[in-house]
């Protein structure tokens, strides 16, 4: 396994909160654009164990409603899960694949958004010479890949009690697979504040690049996350809770060496063919609190945008 570490400079000394409610996840915005918030970021990429669920998944978009009854979320969808098919304890299967380090993925019934089942993703407790962990529950061929276009939306329901201070990088939804003759990756998550990153294994310098915004995650509540991975236009948008926030939306050509942890790079955000979407929850530095546990549910992954429940 290959580690890389950030910089971990600190970001939260000007956070502070905000949460957005409404709207659709997806589509134009008024008010999308390429601001960028300073300050520290990076992020690290590892090879990780791929273990394949052997448990069924509801997959396919099922029939929409009728005579004023809601249309079924997953009409039409190519991903749709809900967790409901799934046993306690188990983890979905095809076309769910479960990435792990450190971590465990499976249905709980601990608290849910639709049904009684949702995704519990848990991480082990780190230490300061063993920092990676990864819980991510990951789709890696049909009917999701290839993407067409080369663009995803996502769109899923997370809840956690904690995020980790500003010291330590997490993600919670990842796109990767090759660019020209490298590796790359689009990821969400956070830093202290929000944070897209984009990673790419190029040499003798990596490019590990980052845009923050200046908010942090909700707790205690469960949050509708959004994102776009568009790898034609090298872009990448994000939402919660149905608002778009515009500093999270990157254009990667427009993008360089002065938000990168390696300065002398090329810094622009160039998107893979993606070969790999997921969430969940992984993390990269020592979180001196201790494990992590978050619950995920309703995940839609679609070539089109996605409302919130």
């Amino acid at each position: 396994m290959r580690t890389r570490l950030l910089l971990g400079l600190a970001l939260a000394s000007s956070l502070g909160t905000l949460h957005c409610k409404g709207g659709e996840v997806g589509g134009d915005s008024s008010t999308s654009s390429s601001a960028e918030a300073s300050g520290s970021g990076g992020a690290s990429t590892v090879a990780s164990s791929t273990t394949a669920a052997t448990s069924s998944s509801s997959g396919q978009a099922g029939s929409g409603g009728a005579g004023g009854q809601p249309l079924d979320p997953c009409l039409n969808r190519t991903i749709c899960e809900d967790f409901e098919s799934t046993a306690i304890g188990q983890a979905p299967g095809a076309p769910f694949e479960l990435h792990v380090s450190h971590g465990t993925v499976a249905v709980d019934d601990t608290r849910a958004v639709s049904g009684k089942h949702s995704l519990k993703v848990s991480i082990e407790a780190t230490t300061p010479n063993d920092t990676y962990r990864q819980a991510m529950l990951a789709v890696t061929g049909a009917p999701l890949i290839p993407l067409p276009s080369d663009t995803v939306y996502g769109r899923f329901m997370i809840w956690t009690d904690r995020i980790p201070d500003q010291t330590v990088h997490w993600t919670i939804a990842h796109g990767d697979g090759p660019q020209a003759m490298l590796s790359a990756t689009y990821n969400y998550g956070g830093m202290g504040g929000l944070m897209a990153n984009y990673y790419e294994d190029t040499a003798p310098l990596v490019t590990d690049c980052w845009q923050t915004k200046n908010q942090m995650f909700p707790t205690n509540a469960w949050t509708c996350v959004g994102f776009e991975f568009d790898g034609t236009n090298d872009e990448m948008r994000f939402w919660l809770d149905g608002v778009e926030v515009p500093e999270l939306h990157v254009i990667g050509l427009q993008k360089n060496d002065m938000t990168c942890t390696n300065q002398g790079v090329n810094g622009q955000w160039l998107a893979p063919d993606f070969q790999n979407i997921s969430v969940g929850w992984e993390s990269y530095q020592h979180d001196a609190i201790g494990a992590h546990d978050a619950w995920i549910d309703d995940v839609i992954l679609d070539d089109t945008p996605i409302p919130c429940p």
